[in-house]
């Protein structure tokens, strides 16, 4: 009400009142300029102002409230949602309704925002009819926010936590279990299909797939970079590309310019790996800008183990339980106690789960891992067991993965970092033959 009446003291009537115009930009009192009363059934364009020297709208506000308790935010806020709850009041919508919109326009970035109605059984969502999005490749997509036990079913629209903090959104096709010990079969959304654009393999740093590599061959090779210090991505044998620092430039005589040119560049890895230090030139690209992955197929080593036909699932568990087990190296055959091999009878794949694509398939016998609840069909994370292993274990797993992608064993009196660099490249390229892997494991 208060906001009403200063509108009414602040602008004089839009029914009578015009710009008065002025086609004399070098006019000095142009500025002085103000509403010319004109007849309400004039034809000229009609607009609304405040009228010429009186008070400002802060001024008003502290003068109809008390200074200690007046801002000016607080009140444009009050408007906002009082106009908001007129527009639900007109569509006949009930109490505890909400208004979402975006930002106007909206930005590149996916816009995000979070609605929850406390009590509510179930969301309708009433779309006005002046919404659209800025072309027809956008989309809108509605998703439960946290699954609420009672509510949630087939049907619902999930956001499912991935690695390397990537959320994936899928529909849920299943719950089994009982209260307590429910499951989601979740059916994880495919990448979208865009004829012209180029796949991303989802691989290590990123798998060799033309990249910028391409557009440099079109013309004449640029020699003035990299240079010594320069920091680039490198094409490793495995096939991935990884960040390294270019420690020298190798130089050969070109016999047709008679200049000399850069032959080789000797690099050294981010991450302290030792081997496959030397490239050419078409081998090394320019670090390309990080992204979020959108969907499973984008996500580093698990995009690899996507089919290229069929659904990709996830398993969601209602209370998951991660279960570490350890086999220490006094624990051998030879002292009676239980290796992986003696307890785990094998480990099976299944690629329509991405995500978690290797679990225990049989036991062989007794062992810790039984000992701790753990049961046939539990998943297990290779990942974190590699990361979260002992130096002497890291070294017999290279061992046992030597060979995949092409990568030779590790260099001899390796440090503990070279020995976990030289692991991870292993991992990505077990993840690149990931039936290979699995046969390796068992």
């Amino acid at each position: 009400d208060a906001a009403e009446g200063i509108v009414e003291k602040l602008a004089v009537g839009p029914d009578d009142l015009v710009k008065q115009a002025s086609t004399d930009f070098n006019t000095k009192n142009q500025a002085e300029a103000g509403p010319k009363a004109m007849p309400a059934d004039s034809n000229a364009p009609k607009h609304v102002f405040r009228q010429k020297g009186d008070s400002s709208l802060k001024q008003e506000l502290k003068n109809l409230l008390d200074e200690d308790t007046w801002a000016e935010d607080n009140i444009w806020e009050m408007a906002v949602n009082k106009g908001k709850q007129d527009v639900l009041n007109e569509a006949g919508l009930p109490t505890g309704a909400e208004i979402v919109e975006t930002g106007h326009p909206y930005t590149g970035s996916m816009p995000r925002r979070e609605v929850r109605i406390d009590g509510a059984k179930n969301l309708t969502v009433h779309f006005a009819s002046s919404c659209c999005t800025s072309s027809d490749r956008s989309t809108f997509q509605i998703l439960a926010g946290g699954l609420e036990i009672t509510a949630s079913g087939p049907g619902a629209c999930v956001e499912v936590p991935a690695p390397g903090d990537a959320r994936l959104h899928g529909v849920v096709v299943e719950r089994t279990g009982v209260p307590g010990k429910y499951r989601w079969r979740v059916r994880l959304d495919g990448r979208p299909k865009e004829p012209a654009a180029a796949e991303n393999t989802g691989g290590g740093e990123s798998k060799a797939d033309g990249g910028n590599e391409a557009a440099e061959k079109e013309g004449p090779i640029d020699y003035s970079w990299p240079t010594k210090g320069s920091t680039v991505e490198a094409l490793y044998v495995n096939g991935h590309w990884y960040k390294a620092t270019v420690s020298e430039v190798r130089e050969e005589l070109d016999w047709y310019s008679g200049c000399k040119v850069p032959a080789s560049y000797v690099l050294n890895w981010s991450d302290g790996e030792a081997k496959d230090c030397e490239k050419r030139r078409d081998q090394i690209r320019k670090p390309l800008a990080a992204t979020a992955p959108s969907c499973v197929e984008e996500i580093p080593r698990y995009g690899r183990v996507v089919q290229t036909d069929g659904d990709c699932w996830a398993i969601c568990h209602e209370n998951p339980k991660i279960v570490p087990v350890a086999y220490g190296e006094e624990s051998d055959t030879e002292n009676g106690g239980s290796t992986v091999g003696s307890e785990i009878g094998s480990f099976i794949l299944d690629r329509s789960c991405p995500l978690t694509p290797i679990s225990i398939g049989s036991f062989a016998g007794a062992g810790p891992a039984q000992e701790q609840g753990i049961e046939e069909g539990w998943f297990l994370d290779i990942p974190k067991t590699f990361r979260q292993a002992s130096a002497s274990s890291k070294q017999k797993f290279a061992e046992i993965l030597a060979g995949l992608g092409g990568i030779e064993p590790c260099v001899e009196g390796a440090t503990n970092g070279q020995v976990s660099a030289h692991l991870s490249r292993l991992l990505d390229a077990a993840f690149d033959d990931i039936e290979q892997f699995v046969a390796r494991l068992n």
